[in-house]
């Protein structure tokens, strides 16, 4: 110990000797005993002062902090219970002594230990509403969502009028992902304000706005939004939901505006910055969003998310040397810090550096020694690299950590069939059902041999037992539907498709597959009512504003249709998608807008050198323009091969005039 602590502790003892009931020598001296590895020492002091003083709270603190330090939850749980004996109202005591209880998997005691909380701690004292929601989020953890409501409902029903507890109803819904359940909360506390700008009901209206928008409802979010702001317009929740809400609608600028606004009230909210850097971005402001992330950043060393975010967004702008040196930043703040390390193996994988790569995944296996994805993640590198039977040892690794792990089973029967050898991959396929037939990953994966080989029937026979197992993934209805598909089951296959978005909650994979089903039978309007229902419960999912607009100039004449198209692109223009550039600018060329469309279609294709549809696409954006040499050419590039694609006849006859001009 050095010399100055030393004298610390002579001189707090020689004090603690001429008055032993002095309690702040005893808790210093047993204080500089701890921070000298003194434990048993220190102990004997304020265990020997408090019986001195057996109700000075102050030395059962010290007592508890000693215990806890030592790892001795039956003696941290008497101080507690002397503790709260001392002071029954104070409710950290009772939480600390319920989390003891929870440690030591005695969930009813933790429970009962709360319970009691309520009963002793009733209003109007401080802590009453907070006792209650400290009981309801134990009773989440350890009984699970349904009775954490109904034991909180309950809780209300006896203080209808505690409007922080109504609202901590609401937060509970949200939590559970239960916008309209949450609604009808906040909808109640607002009600019973009987002035909408109390801090409570803005709080309500705020928290109202957020759970319209989440079922897909922006203008009623806006409209209560606009309503909170008006009567306080520093409002930080409300500033990031209105400016995200314009963000989503395509007005990146207005949402720069709100979220400014909101990092003034709450410069170091990780989620106001996450905003602005996105609303940045989306406004074309990628230097002005990188900027904002690195100025948090040195504020705030440790804030990992903000690092992940830079990382993003410098990977989004092609900036990998910027994204490397930001995630390497990262981890030496965090060695182990799965967010870092993965970014870190999907940049070197796309440099097609596979030793680097290969390095992260070890780093990986060592940080997260009972996940599959360090061995995961290693036989996705030999795939790259071409050595399928090398990776099959590293997709076998992870399979016994998680034998139930859809990916590295899939990419094992990928290796089995890149060697060659489907025998191998039915082979285990087999061995995975008999060792569990309720695997149904093996059962979707033995279906999709089975369709590969044109065997449709017992294909089918696979998908349909994968989906009675675990009728919850989307991947096995869509599967299914190709099969009867193949089958010639035209009308089986999209009842499969509409059956698999109600068992799964409206996936977009399988409400794109619909819609394409729908469009190729003919069905245009009900494809494309297929995507306006997904933008109603999704209005930002980039695939339904993509495919929605593309289907509307498409097969739509009018002008309220390229309107929509129009609007409906302007809402993924700051997404670094090569497909939505084709989409944006069809889009511009459908418009009669030549330059705008070479543009765009010029980058589309440079990404999407092998895809016909684009080059088709931009030979006519040329011929827009007037550069039928230039349209020649992509006519001609997108015609070379024999694949179909939507306009293949409109190339053919075009390229055939302008062969003809020459």
């Amino acid at each position: 110990m050095e010399d100055g602590a030393e004298r610390a502790l002579a001189a707090a003892r020689t004090v603690l000797t001429k008055h032993p009931d002095d309690v702040n020598s005893a808790v210093m001296v047993a204080s500089l005993l701890v921070r000298q590895g003194q434990k048993e020492e220190a102990l004997k002091v304020p265990a020997s002062s408090a019986d001195k003083t057996p109700r000075d709270v102050t030395l059962q603190s010290m007592l508890l902090r000693i215990h806890q330090q030592d790892g001795e939850p039956g003696k941290a749980r008497k101080v507690l219970e002397n503790l709260i004996t001392l002071e029954p109202k104070v409710l950290p005591h009772r939480v600390q002594l319920a989390g003891l209880h929870e440690a030591r998997n005695e969930h009813d005691e933790a429970l009962a230990a709360l319970e009691e909380a309520v009963k002793v701690i009733t209003p109007p004292h401080s802590a009453a509403v907070p006792a209650r929601l400290a009981l309801v989020d134990f009773v989440r953890r350890l009984r699970g969502d349904e009775a954490a409501v109904s034991r909180l409902e309950a809780l209300v029903a006896d203080a209808p009028e505690a409007q922080d507890l109504r609202l901590g109803l609401g937060r509970l819904h949200d939590l559970m992902r239960q916008p309209e359940e949450a609604a009808k909360v906040y909808e109640e506390v607002a009600k019973r304000e009987k002035n909408r700008q109390t801090p409570i009901a803005l709080e309500a209206l705020t928290r109202l706005a957020a759970a319209r928008a989440l079922s897909g409802k922006p203008a009623v979010a806006l409209e209560l939004v606009t309503e909170v702001l008006t009567a306080a317009p520093k409002t930080t929740e409300a500033l990031l939901l209105r400016g995200t809400l314009a963000v989503d609608a395509g007005k990146p600028g207005d949402g720069v505006t709100d979220l400014r606004a909101a990092l003034d009230t709450a410069p170091d909210s990780p989620r106001v910055i996450r905003a602005l850097a996105r609303a940045l971005l989306a406004d074309g402001k990628a230097d002005e969003a990188v900027k904002v992330l690195q100025s948090a950043i040195e504020r705030a060393p440790r804030m990992l998310e903000l690092r992940g975010e830079l990382a993003n967004l410098q990977t989004t702008n092609k900036d990998l040397d910027g994204a490397i040196a930001t995630l390497d930043a990262a981890l030496e703040v965090s060695p182990d810090n799965q967010g870092a390390l993965e970014g870190l193996f999907k940049i070197r994988m796309f440099q097609k550096n596979w030793k680097e790569a290969h390095a992260i995944a070890e780093r990986l296996k060592v940080a997260l020694p009972e996940s599959p994805l360090g061995f995961h993640y290693d036989g996705l590198v030999y795939q790259a690299e071409n050595k399928p039977e090398a990776s099959l040892a590293q997709f076998e690794s992870a399979l016994a950590l998680a034998p139930d792990s859809i990916q590295p089973l899939s990419q094992l029967i990928r290796s089995h069939l890149a060697m060659g050898k489907p025998e191998l991959a039915e082979k285990r396929l087999a061995e995975a059902i008999e060792q569990d037939p309720d695997n149904f990953v093996a059962h979707n994966l033995s279906g999709e041999l089975l369709l590969a080989g044109r065997e449709p029937a017992k294909a089918q026979a696979a998908f349909e037992r994968a989906i009675a197992i675990n009728p919850g993934i989307d991947v096995f209805y869509r599967n299914l539907a190709a099969a009867r598909l193949a089958l010639g089951e035209d009308e089986a296959a999209l009842a499969t498709l509409e059956k698999g978005i109600e068992a799964t909650g409206g996936s977009a994979l399988l409400v794109t597959a619909l819609a394409g089903q729908l469009e190729a039978t003919g069905k245009l309007d009900e494809a494309i009512a297929q995507y306006e229902k997904v933008l109603e419960e999704n209005p930002s999912s980039d695939l339904a504003l993509n495919n929605l607009a593309m289907l509307l100039v498409e097969y739509r004449e009018d002008d309220a249709a390229m309107a929509r198209a129009r609007d409906l692109v302007d809402r993924i223009a700051a997404r670094n998608n090569p497909a939505f550039l084709d989409t944006r600018g069809w889009v511009a060329y459908k418009s009669g807008d030549a330059t705008r469309a070479v543009e765009l279609l010029e980058k589309a294709a440079a990404w999407l050198a092998d895809t016909p549809m684009v080059h088709y696409h931009l030979g006519m954006a040329y011929l827009l323009a007037g550069n039928e040499v230039q349209a020649r050419a992509s006519l001609a590039r997108a015609l070379a091969g024999d694949h179909g694609f939507r306009g293949r006849e409109t190339a053919e006859s075009t390229l055939a005039g302008l062969e003809q001009k020459k």
